[in-house]
């Protein structure tokens, strides 16, 4: 039976939470489009296709060349007329894997048109449908995917598409309120699928701000009228070196502290701190007070008059660059480019100084961007797939654009696009071979890098401070290996050098002469392997990403060097959008282990179960906390297949103990390679997962012994985040997984690492802890990490029953007795509690001596003496050292009483001696059966 259009307007309705009463049909639409009001107020048009779906599962599809081409056009039009948001959404709920999912078109109408041999509404010529990946299957809140023809289609599940219709819109080729030929590429369109990028980001990922708006618009209006050009106008002579200056005064007036130093500047306008206060052309010496100009190398003292002629012109300048920049319409690249022109005409070297770029962006925010390093302007235009402009501000210009377009403020911006490029990255070339011998096989298998020129031995010899002397490696390198030819010698100590000072925010390409084999990235600390070949190393991780027939775009760029650092930018666009778009890795030709299948992962197992998922048991020192989880466990896992692993924390445990990491490993041959070694969690967490894609799920049981014993938050990290589970007993977020962990799972679950990127803690696995919160070494836990688990109190006495007939000895020779462990116990909780004002986490529990100990106490004479030492070294240790430090005579009172030293050794003694009487404690003589007369 056919999927209708009325079937698909019911399901989404449905999932809008909407009846006929909250639209208004278009008319010419068939009542398949309509206009819809958001909570925010706005009104969008929705189109709606119903997916075809092929019987035999061959062929998914929006039939946008046979169905409903007219309706279409019209819902388009009336959307563009209106200045209205549009959305050409796709439904079909009697599909399994697609229900409660909606596929949006994002793309123009004339993309349609032109795929689909449609013209204006009407049949024009041969066409295709809008096809959907047969082999895709939905698993997020939101994933954007694209077709074999690049068209995006973006995947909402019902309970994000309200959000989805508030943040986004299916017209990104738009700028303004007309229809535009898709052919006619123009700077609009660049900038705005660059802003694509950074919206799809913040939507996918949930990223939210802290400063608001009206804060950093404050604080552009303070900045203004401080320093307008109105203002620097105005300043009297008398003032204006200390007012625009770094002076003697240290004032924290001045424009160049304020540019330089002041927090909300650097927060809302961009960086430029570093180097020396000679970067501003003036500044007065606090030693003496003498105004110097000129550079570090070759310093200029000036007289007060001469300094204030430098400070007037420094001024002019100012002026004169703010008052072009604000006369200047700035709408395209063709604007900026001009703009940087004038700029250097009119203000020359100043133009290029990154104090006066942020100068005129805090006068201006909407005009230039805010980072004024090229380097950062680069890495934001690669990052976004914009080839930059040669010019200074023609950079900042195609960023501003792109801010404009997102419509966010600067602050704002940035934290989003770092959040999905992170920091400035260097891509280096990387040669894989000495000539005779190709290392990059072995290289990846151990999951490293490496380079030549062994002789030299240890690179970290020649480290001076936090440098690397590249002119002694230069000298060696002369002496073994370049001896006619220290030009050469000197290019490949730069080469060495450039490996050495690599790390985390390098991205290596392995290359075999002109072809690339693989992207490496995690890079880690150097170390030197005298028995290997290429015996310069660090750990790496391996992304086979490039095609065989694959090549860079700039052939030549580094060729014949081993280690060079790509500085072009059709190379670096091609390299960025590698590693950010297309990191997924390929099969490498004729040597790799056939990919295991994926098999979607199944988070709501339904297994039914009394327990917490996530339980603390706490209590104080002996109560029985590792006595119920060993039993509880017993009783979770008894009968099934489960597994069970426990572990301990300590001061020290970390979360790569916890979680995994890479470590060195020996193979068969012994040769070291890095491997990802999972932690206990992610080996729960994999059996839990493998378990519940059955028909059978299995309970597993991760238990932590001592949990607050280490810092909960740092041995946790991102995992806290999954510790919020839903009504079933799932995490109820997910959390972005590192690409070391994609690559692990993917290896033990089967299917690739992009089907890791987000994962969750399935209903099946269970986190069991104990806590003892007497304990010195300690650490609190927030109030955050709390509310995530269930807490389970043992009161101090809830397990006495089980103790109240063992017997053991106190004292030694003619002065023992014999007493009833729980009436001592008990005894010395209430001098404690009531003399010693102690709470009840530090009393002492029935098992605060093992269970084992008490009932062996008895044995014999070795066994009563054995027990005496372990009453010292336990009890009163714990109660002299932990718990009555600063006053222990309230509680060995007895020993007080008699005058007794309070020092250890000497309340051991007497404890031999008088045995419980220490603690102003006389119990009867115990009668047992089992007791020696």
């Amino acid at each position: 039976m056919a999927y209708t259009i009325k079937l698909a307007t019911d399901a989404l309705d449905n999932y809008l939470g909407i009846g006929e009463e909250n639209k208004s049909i278009i008319d010419n639409t068939k009542e398949r489009g309509f206009v819809f009001e958001l909570n925010s107020g706005e009104k969008i048009v929705i189109f709606i296709y119903p997916l075809v779906h092929k019987q035999d599962n061959t062929k998914n599809y929006f039939d946008t060349r046979d169905s409903g081409a007219y309706e279409r056009y019209v819902a388009w039009k009336y959307s563009i007329q209106h200045n209205m948001k549009y959305f050409c959404v796709g439904v079909n709920d009697q599909v399994d894997k697609y229900t409660n999912y909606v596929f949006s078109l994002e793309c123009d109408e004339k993309v349609i048109e032109k795929i689909s041999g449609t013209k204006d509404g009407s049949r024009n010529g041969p066409g295709n449908q809008i096809i959907i990946p047969n082999d895709y299957m939905p698993s997020h809140k939101f994933e954007r995917i694209t077709n074999r023809l690049g068209i995006f289609i973006s995947v909402i599940h019902k309970d994000s598409l309200l959000d989805y219709l508030e943040k986004y819109d299916n017209r990104p080729y738009m700028p303004s309120n007309k229809i535009i030929n898709v052919e006619a590429e123009n700077d609009y369109d660049e900038y705005q699928r660059a802003a694509k990028i950074i919206k799809d980001h913040i939507f996918e990922s949930g990223y939210t701000f802290e400063e608001s708006e009206e804060e950093i618009k404050q604080f552009y209006e303070e900045f203004r009228s401080r320093f307008s050009v109105e203002k620097l106008m105005t300043i009297p002579d008398s003032e204006l070196l200390t007012k625009l200056f770094y002076s003697s005064d240290s004032t924290n007036d001045s424009l160049c502290y304020w540019l330089e130093f002041n927090q909300q500047s650097r927060l809302f306008g961009g960086g430029i701190a570093g180097g020396l206060a000679y970067k501003f052309g003036l500044f007065q010496r606090k030693e003496d007070g003498i105004w110097i100009s000129g550079s570090p190398i070759k310093p200029e003292e000036l007289s007060n008059e001469k300094a204030l002629e430098i400070g007037k012109i420094i001024r002019d300048v100012l002026i004169k660059g703010a008052e072009l920049i604000g006369d200047s319409s700035l709408d395209s690249l063709t604007d900026y480019e001009k703009l940087d022109e004038e700029l250097n005409k009119e203000i020359g070297k100043y133009a290029t100084m990154g104090w006066v770029h942020k100068y005129f962006c805090l006068l201006y925010p909407d005009k230039l961007s805010a980072y004024h390093s090229q380097d950062w302007q680069k890495h934001i235009l690669y990052g976004l797939k914009v080839k930059p402009s040669e010019c200074y501000y023609g950079k900042s210009g195609q960023i501003s654009m792109v801010r404009r377009i997102v419509n966010l403020e600067y602050r704002h911006f940035f934290e989003a696009f770092y959040d999905k490029f992170g920091g400035l990255k260097k891509f280096c070339r990387l040669g894989t071979s000495d000539r005779i011998i190709n290392y990059a096989k072995e290289w990846k298998k151990n999951g490293l890098i490496a380079i030549g020129w062994d002789l030299l031995g240890n690179l970290n010899e020649f480290v001076i401070g936090n440098d690397i002397n590249r002119k002694a490696i230069n000298e060696r390198l002369q002496g073994l290996y370049y001896t006619d030819n220290p030009q050469l010698a000197s290019r490949k100590a730069g080469e060495l050098v450039t490996f050495f000072k690599s790390n985390p925010d390098t991205i290596f390409v392995a290359m075999d002469g002109d072809t690339p084999l693989a992207l490496v990235d995690g890079i880690g600390t150097y170390y030197f392997d005298a028995d290997k070949a290429m015996s310069h190393r660090k750990v790496g991780i391996w992304h086979n990403c490039f095609d065989s027939e694959e090549t860079m775009p700039n052939k030549s760029a580094g060729h014949m060097t081993s280690c060079y650092e790509f500085n072009d930018d059709e190379n670096l666009l091609y390299l960025y959008d590698k590693y950010y778009y297309d990191i997924t890795d390929r099969e490498e030709e004729g040597g790799v282990e056939q990919m295991k299948e994926f098999i979607p992962l199944v988070y709501n197992t339904n297994l039914a179960t009394k327990y917490e998922r996530n339980r603390i048991v706490f209590g104080a020192p002996g109560t029985g906390k590792s006595f119920t989880l060993k039993e509880d466990s017993k009783k979770l896992i008894e009968g099934t297949q489960g597994t069970l692993e426990r572990v301990t924390f300590h001061p020290d445990y970390t979360y790569s103990q916890f979680v995994g990491t890479y470590k060195p490993v020996s193979d068969a041959n012994g040769d070291i390679r890095y491997k990802f070694i999972p932690g206990p969690f992610m080996r729960v967490y994999v059996d839990a997962v493998q378990s519940g894609r059955t028909d059978n799920p299995q309970p597993h049981l991760l238990l932590v012994e001592e949990i607050n014993r280490a810092k909960v938050a740092a041995v946790f990290g991102d995992v806290f985040q999954l510790l919020d589970r839903d009504g079933d007993g799932i995490s109820e977020y997910e959390i972005q997984t590192t690409e070391d962990i994609r690559k692990y799972l993917a290896d033990v679950l089967g299917g690739n690492s992009d089907n890791y990127k987000m994962i969750q803690i399935p209903n099946n696995m269970f986190i069991w802890a104990t806590m003892n919160s007497a304990d010195q070494g300690v650490y609190p836990m927030d109030t955050a990490f709390k509310r995530r688990w269930h807490f389970q109190y043992i009161g101090i006495d809830d397990s006495d029953g089980k103790v109240e007939n063992y017997i053991i000895p106190v004292g030694l020779g003619d002065s023992r007795k014999h007493v009833y462990w729980n009436e001592l116990r008990r005894s010395i909780n209430d001098i404690l509690t009531n003399e010693c004002k102690i709470n009840e986490d530090k009393l002492l529990g029935p098992f605060f001596l093992s269970k084992d100990l008490l009932e062996n106490a008895m044995n014999s004479q070795d066994s009563k003496d054995l027990f005496i030492k372990a009453f010292e070294s336990k009890l009163i240790m714990y109660l002299f050292e932990d718990v009555m430090k600063m006053k222990p005579q309230m509680i060995f009172k007895g020993h007080a009483n008699k005058s007794g030293k309070m020092i250890f050794s000497e309340i051991c003694r007497a404890f031999e001696e008088y045995g419980e009487m220490i603690f102003d404690i006389d119990l009867l003589e115990a009668k047992s059966n089992n007791a020696e007369e």
